[in-house]
């Protein structure tokens, strides 16, 4: 019903609910080692809306794409502030991302990588309402974690990849010291759970990571989409082929 409520208004469909929006900038949430070794801090831009009375708010984490090698939490500036003037609060989150030479095992290395970012980065929000006095005023639970390309392959993948059965057997020898499914990236001993995931041209390692009970998904993919495939093919990073096997949305869903 409160929910309901919520909407009554146009509150979270209505492009222009709020006119304008506050942003803060860079703030720390967790830290990994980088794609090149030494440690990353890892940041995140906060999207409100401007003037919102509302506690307890939704939130949307808003992932960038750039296969992996590049792409910064700015490129999804517009996202988050569109998201923002319906009523939610949007996060751009950093994850790890930097050159490495496309194959299997680093390129899933730079998943895990970004799913374990995206992780902490939801722990960190759980956190900050624990024992920060919320100072973005959400609710936790109501956490929408997502992005674009790269940033959906890692939702998708900080989602669904949720049993240690899971984790990639490329991976397997060195999982324990990488964190396993949760990873290392900040906030240990909250939850890394959410209440749903979407995906802007995202594909997942295996469909069988997705088992009924999990939280749901939506989905946007075009068809004849090049760089992530729609169906399921082998993955290529920056036109370099992995010897990996990916499934787009069509085959998600």
């Amino acid at each position: 019903l409160g929910t309901a409520q919520e909407c009554a208004n146009g509150r979270y469909i209505a492009a222009d609910h709020f006119p304008t929006t506050t942003v803060t900038n860079a703030v720390v949430y967790g830290s990994n080692t980088a794609v090149a070794g030494g440690t990353q801090t890892l940041r995140m831009d906060v999207y409100e809306p401007a003037g919102d009375p509302m506690e307890d708010r939704p939130v949307i984490l808003v992932a960038f794409g750039g296969s992996f090698i590049s792409g910064t939490r700015a490129d999804v500036a517009s996202i988050c502030i569109d998201f923002a003037k319906r009523g939610y609060v949007a996060i751009a989150p950093d994850y790890r991302v930097g050159f490495f030479f496309p194959n299997a095992a680093t390129t899933t290395r730079a998943v895990m990588r970004g799913a374990h970012d995206m992780k902490a980065c939801v722990r960190y929000l759980r956190k900050s309402v624990a024992e920060l006095n919320n100072p973005y005023r959400i609710d936790p639970d109501r956490i929408i974690t997502g992005g674009v390309s790269a940033g959906a392959i890692s939702a998708l993948h900080a989602v669904y990849l949720d049993e240690a059965s899971e984790i990639p057997a490329i991976l397997a020898g060195e999982s324990a010291a990488l964190g396993g499914v949760e990873g290392n990236s900040g906030s240990p001993g909250y939850s890394s759970d959410v209440f749903a995931c979407y995906s802007f041209s995202g594909a997942i390692d295996d469909t069988l990571f997705i088992v009924p009970g999990d939280v749901p998904l939506a989905s946007i993919h075009e068809v004849g989409d090049g760089v992530v495939p729609y169906y399921t093919q082998e993955v290529s990073v920056i036109g370099i082929p992995t010897g990996l096997t990916a499934s787009g949305s069509h085959d998600i869903h």
